[in-house]
Formats: structure tokens, sequence, C-alpha cells
């Protein structure tokens, strides 16, 4: 039976049923590492699946706030504890709460708009400085320069917001205001996402606004604290201070 699995934000496998026993036997896999194998809905937990693997691998595993961590994962652990990423129960990611992800994302655009701002500023001042501004006397259409600046504003603001937040997630885990507030964005089990789902994330973004913003509260009432596109793409936001 071939098994797949999620490492490092990536897709592996297939793994038969003994290479997926000597993987969580050496702690590469944890308990909390979702799995996958043709029949199944939905990717789940491998203690979910596989409990007597688990079991298994955690049998002489040391102990760190009173959780079996796998020799191999301890080093992990360890960093993800001091960067925050990891509460004092292990394994249990320090989810931020939607008040201060409501804070990070009006700082991101007022960031977003100051940007905006300051292209269309330089863009017209080019065009000004053109004559493509000036209005005709002997004609009643607006001037040319005038609709590139609107077709730049639209352009910019459906697309500054997806490559603002795809390219600085998948380079530094946050976009600006999340990192001015101590956030970060990290798979189901704290690790950093891979640039495709970067990319992905931010384009499961643009839902949200089709929905009122509903798929942003939604947030507040999950018990992972996740909003729609994190739904979507499997991501979490935690605090790393």
């Amino acid at each position: 039976m071939n098994w797949y699995y999620s490492l490092n934000g990536s897709q592996q496998g297939p793994a038969s049923d003994e290479q997926l026993a000597s993987l969580t036997a050496n702690g590469t896999l944890s308990s909390a590492t979702l799995v996958w194998k043709e029949g199944m809905a939905d990717w789940q937990p491998l203690a979910n699946m596989r409990p007597d693997l688990v079991e298994m691998g955690i049998t002489s595993a040391p102990q760190m706030g009173g959780v079996s961590v796998p020799p191999a994962q301890k080093d992990i652990v360890v960093q993800q504890m001091r960067e925050g990423v990891l509460t004092g129960q292990v394994g249990q990611l320090n989810y931020a709460g939607f008040w201060i992800r409501a804070g990070a994302k009006i700082l991101d655009n007022f960031i977003l708009l100051f940007g905006i701002a300051v292209i269309l500023g330089i863009v017209g001042g080019a065009l000004y400085a053109a004559g493509l501004l000036e209005e005709k006397a002997d004609r009643d259409d607006p001037p040319v320069g005038l609709l590139v600046l609107v077709t730049l504003y639209y352009v910019l603001a459906f697309g500054l917001p997806i490559v603002y937040s795809a390219v600085l997630v998948a380079k530094n885990g946050a976009t600006l205001g999340k990192s001015i507030l101590g956030l970060k964005v990290v798979d189901a089990e704290g690790n950093p996402i891979s640039k495709g789902k970067s990319w992905g994330r931010a384009f499961a973004d643009l839902i949200n606004g089709f929905t009122c913003g509903i798929g942003y509260i939604i947030a507040g009432f999950d018990d992972q604290k996740r909003a729609l596109h994190d739904h979507i793409c499997n991501t979490r936001v935690i605090k790393t201070r």
C-alpha cells in the first residue's frame, strides 16, 4: 500500500507500510505529519491513520514539555520553541488570533497604498512632463495620460498585493505587517511554506474580497485561527514572540 506524506511543505512518496514505519521510527515523521493514500478523501495526521506507528516511534523518545519528541526532530523543536513558533506544549503551535492578524492586515494595506501612491506619482509626473495629461480644447475625450493612470491604478490594486504577499512570505515567512507584529506563515507542522504555496495563498486571499470579508472573520471562530485562504492552502499564522 503506497502512502504519501507532507515534509517541509512538499509532498513526498510513495512509501510502503514498511518505509512509513521506518520514517516514523527514525523521527522523520511525527504524529502530526499529514499522510494520504488512494481512497482517502483528504490528508490526515499520521496519528489518526496509523497510531501504531506513532506509538512505536515515541517509545524511546526523549520528553520535552511532557511530550515525546523523536531524536531526529529534537533540534528542530528546540529551535521552534526559541523562535516562539511552539508554545510550552510541544507540538502545539502558537496561533495568532483574529485581532492581531487584522492589525497586520491593516499595516500591510497602508504599506501597499503608499507603494501605489508613489508609483502613480512617478508615472503621473512623467506623463505630465510629456504633455499627456493636458486637455485638448478641440477634443471631449479625457487625456491619454489620465487613461494610463487609471489603468495602472487598477493593475496595481489587483496585482501588487499578490506579488507583495507571495514574495515576502516565500522569502521571510511573513509580510512587513506580520513581521512588525511578530507573526509568521507556516504549514500545519510549523515549517516554512514553499514558494508555490506562498503564491497559491496570495491568490487564494483574493477570494476573501468576494466574501465581503467573511473569509477573514472565520479566523475568529476557528480553533486554529485560520482564515479562508489558510483553509484552502493548509497554512497557519503563528506568533513568534
